[in-house]
């Protein structure tokens, strides 16, 4: 009962993710619709690439 108390004091990525988001995030006010759906889907599958891999690498 006392460690979930102590961990919920603890600091978390959260504070590091918020501006590294900024960085990366699209700038959808600076895009048409077209591109900035054409822009997610480029990054939807970068990502799933990076997940397969990270996956098939832990798997062994």
């Amino acid at each position: 009962m006392n460690n979930r108390a102590e961990n919920s004091h603890q600091l978390t990525f959260l504070s590091s993710f918020g501006p590294l988001r900024q960085h990366f995030a699209l700038k959808r006010h600076l895009l048409g619709a077209w591109l900035y759906h054409k822009q997610l889907a480029a990054r939807y599958v970068a990502s799933s690439h990076v997940t397969e891999l990270t996956q098939a690498t832990s798997a062994f």
